[in-house]
Formats: C-alpha cells, structure tokens, sequence
C-alpha cells in the first residue's frame, strides 16, 4: 500500500540544535569555508607583516581582491560571502585601510578589464598602484579528489596572500586546508 506523505517542515536553524554541522555532501559548504577562512585570517592577523603595520612600520592601504575558484564546483556565491568575511574582519580590526571590493567592478569599467586581469599576477602592482593601495590581499580555493570502489574522498584548500603592490614582494601568505569523505555504513 502506498502512503502520501505530507509537505515537510522547514525549520530555521535557530530551531534545530546542530542543524549546520551535518556534512550534505562531499561539496564546499558554508561550515568548510568558515573552517578554512578562521584558520587563514588567524595566521594574518598573527603575523610579522600585519603587526609591522600595526605598528606603522608598513604603510596600510589594502585592498581584497576577487578569490579564484579551481574547483569544479560553483562556489560564487560562497567565495562573495567569504570575501566580504575577510573585508568586515579587517575592517572591525582596524590596523588596515580597506578598499571595499565591491567598488573593483567599477575600476574594472573605468581602466575596461575583465574579471581574469585580476589573476594575472603580472597586473596585480598595475592595478594597486591604480587604485592607490599599498598591498593587494588575494587567495584561491582547489581542491584533491580520490576515488575507490567504495570511498571518495576530497580534500580543500584555501590559499591566501598579500602582494606589495610597490615592489610585488609576498609579505604574508598561508595555505589551509581540509578533507570531506563519503564512506560506507558500517
């Protein structure tokens, strides 16, 4: 005998206690870019170059631009919202000046380059110095897949550096990562 189910229930998360933690996949999620994202804005708000500014022993104008996805998933939007996590944590820090990245599509426009100009390592002092900032903070999300007859396995890394624009010298750079499953039942 067949049994109709009714519609579902949605919830907030508020309401369910660890709604958020659950794994849906093998994919980039929210929780894994938090992850990813603490462990690399720790590392620059530790470092020598950050307190070297803190300290007004480097110049402070930064400005974050777009993060490179090389996974085969369509994280955009994900990589927007981490963007504008590490603006709101630089910003609320307060030892750099930020140059809010939303504003880079109308610089693009005005000096008419594409969205790709800002990978190309060879441009990044160019387009500093034509926004008038000291150091370009910039990063990619990649990933590792594995595969066997019964396990896959991904691992994720977030890469982030900042470039002086000046000289196009690394002064800070950190690499983390972490690894999603989909194992059998026990």
């Amino acid at each position: 005998q067949h049994h109709r189910r009714g519609p579902r229930p949605l919830v907030r998360g508020d309401e369910v206690a660890g709604i958020d933690q659950p794994a849906m996949s093998t994919g980039l999620d929210r929780a894994d870019l938090d992850e990813l994202f603490g462990q690399n804005i720790d590392s620059l708000l530790s470092s020598k170059f950050y307190r070297n500014v803190a300290s007004g022993g480097e110049a402070k104008s930064l400005a974050i631009f777009p993060f490179k996805n090389e996974t085969s998933e369509h994280i955009g939007p994900q990589l927007q919202t981490l963007l504008s996590k590490v603006e709101t944590q630089l910003v609320n820090d307060g030892v750099v000046d930020v140059y809010a990245h939303e504003r880079q599509s109308d610089i693009l426009k005005e000096l008419k380059l594409q969205q790709s100009d800002f990978f190309d390592k060879s441009r990044i002092p160019e387009l500093g110095r034509l926004m008038g900032v000291n150091y370009i903070l910039t990063g990619k999300v990649y990933d590792s897949a594995e595969r066997t007859s019964d396990v896959r396995r991904v691992q994720y890394f977030l890469f982030m550096q900042v470039i002086d624009v000046e000289t196009g010298a690394v002064k800070w750079q950190q690499e983390s990562e972490l690894t999603k499953a989909l194992v059998p039942l026990e």
